[in-house]
């Protein structure tokens, strides 16, 4: 879940240029806080607007930090490098202040994803390479049916 809790501006303060760079951080306390009553509130309102002749709403567990990310905007001059935006940010994380540009904090690792494997390949003997995952060949179409005799107009 991404929470956009600010304009599109720079996050430097006193900043306000376009941005260049968008990357995430995970919320403060406060901002969870305001986070988890208005994800309440909105699960209060719909229990209260339910059909009574149908099941009672249900809902999953409230948001954790872990579940959220804030996102956090930098122009050309208050922004942290892309290898670094491609990460999430710990909630302490102070960039873009210009002071904590340069390790601004440590952010989580990349999560792992389940390997998806190597797509198998095939030269071909004109030299070139396609996949070696037999293909379906789809199903023949239809001849188009021709009316026989002149068309009329409805």
């Amino acid at each position: 879940m991404e929470v956009l809790m600010q304009a599109t501006i720079c996050g430097s303060p006193g900043c306000g240029a376009v941005p260049v760079v968008q990357w995430r951080r995970r919320p403060t306390a406060a901002e969870l806080d305001v986070i988890v009553r208005a994800e309440q509130a909105r699960r209060d309102k719909a229990r209260l607007l339910a059909d009574p002749a149908l099941p009672t709403p249900q809902f999953g567990p409230l948001p954790t930090a872990a579940d959220v990310v804030i996102s956090v905007y930098g122009c050309t001059k208050h922004h942290v490098t892309l290898a670094a935006a491609a990460l999430v940010h710990s909630a302490a994380c102070l960039a873009p202040d210009p002071a904590h540009l340069t390790n601004c904090c440590t952010p989580e690792p990349v999560a792992s994803s389940p390997s998806t494997g190597q797509v198998a390949m095939t030269t071909l003997a004109t030299g070139w390479t396609v996949p070696a995952v037999p293909t379906v060949p789809s199903p023949p179409t239809p001849p188009l049916v021709q009316p026989s005799g002149p068309a009329t107009l409805p």
